[in-house]
């Protein structure tokens, strides 16, 4: 039991290290840190691409198709790393979207069990629709605004997990 909470104390404070480190990198080199992001994207795609045709070739059942439509996107990723900036803007907006669907329907819900504080999921669901519908209108516009809101987020993500860490490991 003390080994497995070694093990997560070393997972989660490197994971808060990871994110920390992202959120350093997206503040200080906000023109790199997309094409950093595609670029590792784009290799884990071509790894889970040879790891897919390795277990194909034990199993005898090579799913082709898959492969190449994996293979073209992590080579795409690898070659043309400014390509797909668009594409994880798109994504990044899409993710605020349903993120504001959920901030409604909590609203709704909080609204019938009349819940104190339910009008600032109200209020966070239009300012994350407006923000992401913007987003979709003009994604190449908001790179750098998506860099800082990303960069953020990873800071907060890191900090949340080494403190996470410390606190584990100091209750054990």
């Amino acid at each position: 039991n003390t080994v497995k909470q070694k093990y997560y104390f070393f997972f989660t404070f490197l994971l808060g290290m990871i994110f920390l480190f992202l959120g350093i990198f997206a503040f200080t080199f906000p023109q790199y840190f997309f094409y950093f992001i595609v670029l590792c994207l784009g290799i884990v795609i071509i790894i889970d691409v040879v790891f897919d045709i390795i277990k194909g070739l034990i199993q005898k059942k090579i799913k082709i198709v898959n492969i190449l439509i994996k293979g073209m996107f992590g080579l795409l990723f690898i070659l043309k790393p400014n390509l797909p900036l668009s594409i994880v803007v798109i994504i990044f907006a899409l993710y605020l979207c349903l993120l504001s669907m959920i901030y409604m329907v909590t609203y709704h819900l909080y609204r019938k069990e009349k819940v104190m504080g339910r009008i600032t999921f109200f209020v966070g669901a239009i300012v994350l629709f407006v923000i992401g519908l913007s987003y979709i209108m003009a994604p190449s516009i908001h790179v750098q605004q998506m860099t800082w809101i990303f960069g953020l987020y990873c800071l907060y993500l890191g900090l949340k997990y080494i403190f996470k860490s410390f606190i584990l490991w100091y209750l054990k």
